[in-house]
């Protein structure tokens, strides 16, 4: 067995403002971050110290690492000396690590405006220059779309006390009453052009080729310095998109991981988004204040900003989303052929879990599909050769070599589940 040491692994991120919501999510994107890119197993860690600039004092950062479940993990927070000139609003973090790695294998991370304090540990094509001051208080906020998303979005920000106002508009006006009657929004917009006309801040909550066709609407009334975040479930087309967005024009392309199998504004709630990731993707319209423009919404509700780039996210959405979908329909479709059959009689929580996205909107589905198809065919063609192989297995009663496959995945999934609890 390789001699192990402790060793230490460095981070660092700043933030914002100061808010326990801004502090404990960026906290938890740097932690998650180090935790994945050097492959650590949460009982290794011996210990870790999180210290911040004088300047932040909300939240004791390691409340992040409490959130993530790492319950028998030593902690402490401390500030750091006030030095003139020293990087503001900075959040550092030193993980104890008991590890064989040796030090030129550990990467430290260094993100957002930190990325300043060690440029040569920064990313190519990353480094973000001066951290930039704390953007204003966004005024007037236009969510176009009153879906589960949408509605959910406003329903979390008016929970975190932003102060809005909020405009809707939805395809079905039946939607925006409802919306507007239960208090989500402030007024009804008559189109998507005099949503975004009136707005500081516009969210387009719709599928993804519905948000095509509202980028194309509303551009012509954007004006400089507005913000437009999209939630759409693929990004490589919308990013592209707004590439094409006039200049002073801000967009971010983002995507949170959360939802339901229902859809509409009567199943919006607004701890919707609480824990979940967020993937923000940058644009040829994102500079340093629409990232942290973007970043204080999703902190707002209770979300956890994640950055990657539109390639990476479609990738990975299309193994952990977009699959998992069409695993579920075959597994419906195998299964209940019969509605009354035995099959249907015996199914309990282990078929209720592992089915549950079939019954997902249709429409909302065959959009992923359209927007992601190259991607989502690759990740179908991976899961059929692995099930080909526990197939072959079967067929041949080699038990032995399909008890190792099985196994492969239970420490696998127990090892996310660790990280991710």
């Amino acid at each position: 067995m390789a001699q192990r040491f402790c060793r230490g692994v460095r981070g660092a991120t700043t933030v914002a403002t100061n808010d326990a919501h801004a502090i404990l999510g960026a906290t938890r994107e740097l932690l998650e971050q180090l935790v994945s890119e050097n492959a650590i197993e949460i009982d290794d860690i011996a210990s870790i110290i999180f210290s911040t600039t004088p300047d932040l004092d909300a939240e004791f950062p390691a409340k992040a690492a409490r959130e993530l479940g790492w319950l028998d993990v030593p902690l402490l927070c401390t500030h750091e000396m006030r030095v003139p000139g020293a990087l503001e609003r900075c959040i550092r973090v030193l993980v104890h690590w008991n590890t064989d790695r040796r030090p030129s294998e550990i990467r430290h991370l260094y993100l957002r405006g930190a990325r300043r304090l060690r440029p040569d540990l920064a990313r190519a094509g990353e480094d973000e220059g001066p951290t930039a001051p704390a953007p204003p208080v966004p005024g007037p906020i236009a969510v176009i779309g009153l879906g589960l998303i949408g509605g959910s979005l406003v329903q979390a920000l008016r929970t975190s006390g932003w102060p809005g106002p909020f405009i809707g508009y939805d395809a079905n006006p039946g939607h925006a009453a409802l919306a507007l009657e239960n208090g989500v929004i402030d007024r009804v917009a008559p189109d998507p052009r005099s949503a975004a006309a009136a707005a500081e801040t516009v969210v387009l909550a719709a599928p993804v080729d519905s948000i095509l066709v509202m980028l194309d609407e509303i551009e012509p009334v954007l004006r400089p310095g507005t913000l437009v975040l999209d939630v759409g479930s693929t990004k490589r087309r919308v990013a592209e998109r707004m590439d094409r967005l006039p200049a002073g024009v801000l967009a971010v392309a983002g995507h949170p991981m959360c939802g339901k199998e229902v859809s509409g504004i009567e199943h919006a709630e607004a701890t919707l988004f609480r824990g979940a990731v967020f993937a923000l993707c940058e644009t040829d319209r994102t500079d340093e204040t629409a990232r942290e423009r973007a970043e204080r919404i999703v902190t707002a509700i209770g979300a956890r900003p994640l950055w990657i780039s539109p390639e990476a996210h479609d990738r990975a959405v299309a193994a952990v989303s977009h699959l998992p979908h069409l695993l579920a329909v075959t597994l419906v479709l195998t299964a209940l052929d019969d509605e009354d059959g035995p099959a249907a009689r015996l199914a309990a929580s282990g078929f209720r879990d592992t089915s549950r996205l079939a019954a997902s909107d249709v429409r909302m589905c065959l959009d992923i599909l359209r927007t992601n198809r190259e991607d989502v065919l690759r990740a179908v063609d991976g899961a059929g050769r692995i099930l080909a192989e526990l197939r072959d297995r079967l067929a041949k009663g080699d038990f032995e070599a399909l008890g190792s496959i099985l196994s492969s995945a239970a420490d696998r999934r127990r090892a996310w589940a660790r990280v991710r609890s």
